[in-house]
């Protein structure tokens, strides 16, 4: 993010096991790399993701959630700057940089 010349990522969470914790490590993550984070203090869903990543000119997003996974399963779904969701494919290579 940093080496495009992002500054800032919004971060949402569910209420699925841990999504608050996982959100605070996300964005105490961006922190240490120079990156503001924006960590909604209650859960959200993700449009309201979608809206915050336009409205505070973020140039990410990530929400923290099962989605669509079993309860006891826990993921980061990233949002690009259009607050459009990454295809799972993207995702993946993302993951294996």
């Amino acid at each position: 993010l940093l080496s495009s010349g992002g500054k800032s990522v919004a971060i949402a969470y569910d209420s699925r096991n841990n999504s608050s914790d996982f959100g605070k490590v996300c964005a105490q993550v961006l922190a240490a790399s120079g990156i503001k984070a924006y960590l909604f203090p209650t859960l959200e869903p993700t449009p309201v993701l979608s809206f915050a990543v336009r409205y505070l000119g973020c140039d990410a997003g990530i929400v923290v959630t099962a989605s669509h996974n079993p309860k006891n399963t826990t993921d980061i779904k990233y949002m690009t700057v259009s607050a459009v969701s990454l295809l799972p494919f993207t995702q993946m290579n993302l993951l294996n940089m």
